[in-house]
């Protein structure tokens, strides 16, 4: 893979790995806020459950770098917190 576009693609895995993380808290806090609404909470939760199935994505995009490119930030997927498991 040329350098550039492996320095591209690592710099948008770990930029797309921040709006997972920003997307996740956001889910978190909501859940953690939530009344006994099961709606709004599978809803919720079915976010959480897409967020880290793009977060695995990311890993995969990751993985295809050399390991030169791909810095520690882009090469870790947000972390959930025990609500969003």
């Amino acid at each position: 893979m040329e350098p550039e576009v492996a320095r591209s693609l690592a710099s948008l895995a770990h930029d797309f790995n921040n709006l997972l993380a920003v997307i996740l808290a956001n889910t978190d806090l909501g859940l953690e806020s939530l009344g006994n609404d099961l709606e709004v909470e599978r809803d919720l939760e079915a976010i959480a459950t897409a967020v880290h199935r793009a977060a695995g994505l990311t890993r995969r995009l990751v993985e295809l770098t050399p390991p030169a490119s791909a810095g520690p930030a882009a090469a870790s997927p947000p972390s959930a917190s025990p609500i969003a498991r």
